[in-house]
């Protein structure tokens, strides 16, 4: 069984100021976790409905569930969905997602698990390639998005002050499929995703990506403000910690093909 260690200063402390803030109430020692996640997102996930029994997201649980001696259990869900059960409590969290102004107001987030980077895609067989350097290089182009994914701040700000021609489907997978069918002229996608499905015999030689990134990120785990799990968050963060100095989200990472 895994040997407890000392809270960092900084948990203790937020372990003090619950008491004064409005969280919900306790959750007992030993209460199951119910996290979700978006169904058939790989890497992080393998599967496309019901209950994950694999994937990297369900594994990453799995570790810490066993730190925090907690059952754990994933929910593959559409995006939307997802979302809207965190915003209600009805999920204690998610297994990775990055952080914005908006969620903010519904989730807490954890310390980093792992760093991203976003891209514009497109099928190289286009007559030109395409370069990006600000969000004006892609007026007149159409760009697919996936509805609910955070593409940062200045996407969302370039989306409210230029006539960019934005189209929203549900997957990633669509938006490879469409690029590679001309049905968009390029799309925004997240590395780790991009290079998983980029290995299939479909997509692979075919769609490739602008030089520059237009965000680097980090992933998180996200708790639901309205779940009682909000309160484990200096536990998680301690899990996580400890993860990442024994080396084992590190072999997690590698054998899902990502260097942290």
């Amino acid at each position: 069984m895994h040997k407890p260690t000392a809270l960092p200063l900084a948990a203790l402390l937020y372990l003090c100021l619950c008491g004064s803030l409005e969280l919900p109430d306790e959750m007992p020692a030993g209460t199951p976790l119910h996290f979700a996640e978006e169904a058939n997102w790989p890497p992080f996930t393998q599967e496309a409905h019901g209950m994950a029994s694999n994937g990297l997201s369900y594994e990453l649980l799995q570790l810490i569930g066993k730190r925090l001696q907690r059952p754990t259990d994933l929910e593959l869900l559409p995006q939307q969905r997802l979302m809207q059960k965190l915003r209600h409590g009805e999920k204690d969290g998610v297994t990775m997602i990055s952080s914005n102004a908006e969620r903010a107001g519904y989730l807490a987030f954890s310390e980093p698990v792992l760093n991203k980077r976003g891209y514009l895609y497109y099928n190289v067989e286009r007559p030109l390639p395409l370069e990006f350097s600000e969000w004006r290089d892609l007026q007149g182009l159409l760009i697919g998005i996936v509805i609910g994914h955070n593409y940062g701040e200045e996407f969302e700000k370039a989306r409210r002050e230029l006539p960019l021609q934005v189209f929203e489907v549900v997957s990633v997978q669509q938006l490879f499929q469409m690029a590679l069918l001309g049905r968009l002229d390029a799309f925004l996608a997240i590395d780790l995703t991009a290079q998983e499905l980029n290995e299939q015999p479909a997509y692979k030689d075919h769609i490739v990506h602008a030089a520059r990134p237009y965000m680097q990120s980090s992933y998180h785990l996200g708790l639901s403000r309205q779940s009682p799990a909000v309160r484990l968050l200096p536990q998680i963060n301690q899990a996580i910690t400890e993860l990442k100095a024994n080396g084992e989200l590190e072999q997690l990472l590698k054998r899902y093909g990502i260097r942290p």
